[in-house]
């Protein structure tokens, strides 16, 4: 048989599932997060010590919906909420969570509760809660209807920089 070659890709290039995707992106791409149907990818731009944004992208039509307000520093984290409306970002320039408006990338909401920079976040399957990961050492969980705290899971011997939650949201 043939086989194809993948497409070489830049570093400033965000790919989606096994056709890439390659979107103009002019700064370095921190995080991504795809939506549901795979139509629009979020991503986290700059990096530690550089500036960066929160955008949202038309993956069809290879073009930038909208780009929120920069930060002084990059965006490590981003993710779709479960019904798709928001859009959560954190940023290396303080230890709070935003939330974006799908429509119009405007902030919505800042959620405050760790003391350290976020660098995971994660939604349920079932709309109820998200997860954050922080490099204080902690993993919180959230309820999405009211943005509160509903646990903190400490102990952790180091940085938490990722997290999932189970398909059934149950783990």
């Amino acid at each position: 048989g043939t086989s194809e070659k993948a497409p070489e890709l830049k570093p400033s290039a965000a790919t989606t599932g096994l056709n890439a995707v390659l979107l103009n992106i002019q700064q370095p791409i921190s995080s991504l997060g795809i939506s549901h149907d795979g139509k629009r990818i979020a991503v986290g731009t700059g990096l530690y010590r550089a500036p960066g944004s929160v955008q949202l992208w038309d993956v069809a039509k290879r073009e930038k919906i909208w780009q929120g307000e920069p930060f002084k520093f990059g965006v490590p984290a981003v993710a779709f909420s479960h019904d798709e409306k928001r859009i959560a970002a954190s940023n290396f320039s303080d230890s709070f969570l935003r939330l974006y408006d799908i429509e119009n990338g405007k902030q919505i909401k800042e959620i405050r509760g760790h003391h350290r920079n976020i660098a995971g976040i994660a939604f349920s399957s079932n709309g109820k809660y998200f997860a954050t990961a922080s490099l204080d050492k902690d993993i919180k969980l959230w309820d999405t209807s009211t943005n509160r705290e509903v646990k903190t899971f400490s102990g952790h011997g180091d940085y938490v920089s990722s997290i999932a939650i189970s398909p059934d949201s149950k783990h």
